[in-house]
C-alpha cells in the first residue's frame, strides 16, 4: 500500500452502519429548530465540529457552499438552533485528531404548523428579558413554544390536535411534556411529540364512556398522573330558605320531575392514575359537597349556582393536600389526602365581607406554603385581575389573610373583569410567571417589588382587517432554565 504522504490533511468517510447514536435520524422531521445532535466519536478523536448546511444536499461541494452553522464540541452531543421552520438541513461531523475523519452526510427537515407561522401569529415583546433570559415558554393556544425573544422553537406534531383545543400545555418533574384536549384525553409526550402515556378515558370513575377530561392534567411528583374529569348528576332545584345541595340518583326520580324539579349537570371528579393506567385515587365533588351549603351561591340575577367550574387544582406532596378551585363559587377547596375530607374553603375575607377572589384560575402554592391563584376579579367591573398570595389559617379561630398582590393592568380599553383564563407560576427566584386571560393575553415576570422582567403580547392577525389582534390563549407555562431545557431535549432520544 502506498504510504500517505500527509495524512493529517485526508478526511476519512466512516460509514453511517459505523455510527451507532446518530441523531437526528437520518430523513427525519423534526418538530423543534432547537436540537440534540447525538454521534458517536472514535477513540483517537480530540474533538468534533458539527458542520450544518441549508438545504438537501448530497455532495461535498454544495455541502460547503452551503454550511450555516459550524459547532466544535470535546463530547458526542451538543444542541443548536438551527434558523427556521419548513426547512430541509444537511450535516456531518468532522472528527478532529491526529488522523481526521468526517461523517457521510445526513438530512433532516423542521416541519411547521400554522399556529407557528410568524406571518399569522406572533408573540410580541413589550419588555426584554432582564432575567431568564435562557428560559422559554408555552402558549397552549399557539401548540408551541417560545424563546424569550418570541420565536418559536418547538410545537406540539401529535395526530389528533391539528384542529383541537390544547389546554395546559408545560413540562413535567421527569423532563417530559403533558395536556389536555377537552373531552378528548390527557396525554403525556416527550419533545418529539411521541406519546409516552395516555389516560385511559374509560369512564372507570365518571360511569359514563368516558372522564370528560378538561382544564388541568398534571404529572406528579411520585410518577403517577392526576386529570380533572366530569360527571353528570342530577340535582334537586334549590328553591326559597334551602341551600343543602341534594344529589339524587335517576332510579329515584320520575321522569317528569327531570328539568322541573332536578337538573341535571356536570360535576367535577379528580382522578390520579399509576403508570399502568390504574385508578389509584378519586374524588368526587358530587360525593363530597351533597348534604352541605358548599354549592350555595346566588347569582347576581336571583338563581342559585348550581355549576362549580373546577378548573384547576394542585397537589401539595408537602402536606398531602390537594387545592381544588371552583371558578364559579369563587371558591377554593382544601382536600386531605388520601382521605378526601374537605379540611378547609377559602375565598371570602371574613372582615369585610368580600372576596379575595372572583372567577379565578389556577391555584398553587409557593416554596414557602403560600397560597396563590389568577384572580380575574370578575365580580369587581371597576377593577383590574390581579395576582393573590394568601396566607391560609393556621388555628380554628385564624382566618385567610392576603400577604401580596400584584394589580396587573391593562392596555385594552374597558378590558377589566377578564371572564376565564389566566394562570401563575412561582419561578426559582420566587418571581411570578403571569399569563393574563383573553382579551389582554399578556405574559409577563413580575417581582416582589411589582418590577416587570419581562412582558410579551400573543397576538394573531386578523386576516379580514389585516390587524393584529389578541389570542384567545388558555394558559401558559415556562421552562425556567437552560438546564430544565437541555433535560427535556436529550430524554427524547431515550428510546
Amino acid at each position: 500500500m502506498k504510504k500517505l504522504l500527509f495524512p493529517s490533511l485526508i478526511l476519512l468517510v466512516i460509514p453511517l452502519q459505523l455510527l451507532s447514536q446518530i441523531f437526528p435520524k437520518e430523513g427525519s422531521e423534526l418538530n423543534y429548530r432547537l436540537i440534540g445532535f447525538t454521534f458517536d466519536t472514535p477513540k483517537n478523536s480530540r474533538s468534533s465540529t458539527l458542520e450544518i448546511a441549508s438545504g438537501f444536499l448530497d455532495s461535498d461541494t454544495s455541502f460547503s457552499r452551503n454550511i450555516i452553522r459550524t459547532e466544535k464540541t470535546d463530547k458526542n452531543k451538543v444542541i443548536i438552533e438551527v434558523p427556521a421552520f419548513g426547512t430541509a438541513y444537511t450535516w456531518r461531523i468532522i472528527y478532529n485528531g491526529n488522523h481526521p475523519a468526517k461523517s457521510q452526510l445526513f438530512h433532516f427537515r423542521t416541519g411547521e404548523i400554522l399556529e407557528i407561522d410568524t406571518n399569522v401569529n406572533r408573540l410580541r415583546i413589550l419588555h426584554k428579558a432582564e432575567k431568564y433570559k435562557d428560559a422559554c415558554f408555552f402558549v397552549d393556544e399557539n401548540k408551541a413554544m417560545y424563546d424569550m425573544n418570541g420565536h418559536p422553537v418547538w410545537y406540539l406534531p401529535t395526530a389528533g390536535t391539528k384542529n383541537a383545543v390544547v389546554r395546559d400545555l408545560k413540562i413535567t418533574p421527569q423532563g417530559s411534556i403533558t395536556y389536555v384536549i377537552d373531552g378528548q384525553g390527557v396525554y403525556e409526550i416527550n419533545y418529539d411529540g411521541a406519546i409516552i402515556w395516555q389516560g385511559p378515558n374509560n369512564g372507570a370513575v365518571s360511569g359514563d364512556s368516558q372522564e370528560h377530561y378538561h382544564h388541568e392534567f398534571t404529572r406528579l411528583k411520585n410518577g403517577h398522573y392526576m386529570a380533572l374529569g366530569l360527571e353528570m348528576v342530577n340535582i334537586k332545584r334549590i328553591y326559597g330558605s334551602d341551600t343543602n345541595l341534594s344529589v339524587v340518583p335517576l332510579s329515584k326520580i320520575h321522569p317528569g320531575e327531570i328539568n322541573n324539579v332536578y337538573l341535571t349537570q356536570p360535576m367535577g371528579t379528580l382522578i390520579e392514575y399509576d403508570s399502568t393506567n390504574k385508578v389509584v385515587w378519586s374524588w368526587k365533588t358530587s360525593e363530597r359537597f351533597n348534604g352541605t351549603n358548599i354549592l350555595f351561591r346566588r347569582t347576581s340575577k336571583g338563581p342559585v349556582q348550581m355549576h362549580a367550574h373546577e378548573n384547576s387544582f394542585f397537589f401539595d406532596d408537602k402536606t398531602n393536600s390537594v387545592y381544588l378551585s371552583c371558578r364559579n363559587l369563587d371558591r377554593i377547596v382544601k382536600i386531605q389526602y388520601p382521605d378526601g375530607n374537605i379540611t378547609g374553603v377559602y375565598g371570602e375575607n371574613s372582615k369585610t365581607g368580600k372576596g379575595f377572589f372572583c372567577g379565578q384560575h389556577t391555584c398553587s402554592k409557593t416554596e414557602d406554603g403560600y397560597l396563590y391563584v389568577y384572580n380575574n376579579n370578575v365580580c369587581n367591573h371597576d377593577e383590574l385581575s390581579t395576582v393573590v398570595m394568601l396566607k391560609e389559617p393556621v388555628s380554628a379561630g385564624d382566618s385567610m389573610k392576603k400577604v401580596w398582590e400584584y394589580e396587573c393592568g391593562s392596555e385594552i380599553i374597558n378590558a377589566n373583569g377578564y371572564p376565564s383564563g389566566g394562570n401563575v407560576v412561582e419561578l426559582p427566584d420566587h418571581s411570578f410567571f403571569v399569563s393574563m386571560a383573553y382579551p389582554e393575553s399578556r405574559i409577563f415576570i413580575v417581582n416582589f417589588n411589582a418590577d416587570i422582567l419581562w412582558c410579551a403580547r400573543a397576538e394573531r392577525l386578523n386576516l379580514s382587517t389585516k390587524l393584529w389582534a389578541p389570542v384567545l390563549n388558555y394558559r401558559a407555562s415556562i421552562i425556567p432554565d437552560r438546564k430544565t431545557l437541555e433535560n427535556l431535549i436529550w430524554n427524547s432520544e431515550l428510546k
